[in-house]
């Protein structure tokens, strides 16, 4: 089964030590909904970002893949620099949809999102000059609603 969240217009991120979750038990459009505390910094992302998440079963157990894709404009020097720490560190994601709510991806504990890039240089002066990004999470459960 495959859901696809409405388009997502703000990417912040945090290491994910400095993540505090508290669950709060509810559950809100099928989602737990979370409490999160820590100073998430925003990704000035282009346009909307787009955010799937896939169920199947495995050995018995549903298994939720999500994906987040989005796009970032180049500034020369600091992006690349900035994307590089990402995919080496255990980071959270908080988005947020074009309806307001706030969704977790990943959590403060193993197993953590994988960020992955590609630097895109069109060959004309004019081109576009961007990085393509993508978070990928694999875990029992989907995106956490945030209260």
């Amino acid at each position: 089964m495959k859901n696809v969240l409405p388009s997502i217009k703000m990417i912040e991120y945090i290491d994910a030590s400095a993540c505090s979750i508290e669950t709060t038990g509810l559950i809100y459009e099928g989602l737990v909904l979370t409490n999160v505390y820590g100073i998430f910094t925003q990704l000035d992302s282009e346009n909307l970002g787009s955010l799937s998440v896939t169920s199947e079963k495995q050995s018995g157990e549903d298994i939720y893949t999500s994906l987040l894709d989005f796009t970032i404009s180049e500034e020369i020097g600091k992006t690349s620099l900035l994307l590089a720490l990402l995919s080496r560190k255990p980071t959270c994601y908080k988005i947020t949809d074009v309806y307001g709510q706030k969704y977790l991806l990943g959590t403060n504990e193993k197993p953590f999102p994988a960020f992955t890039f590609k630097y895109s240089n069109e060959s004309t002066p004019t081109g576009q000059r961007s990085f393509a990004c993508e978070i990928k999470y694999i875990n029992r459960f989907s995106v956490l609603a945030i209260q």
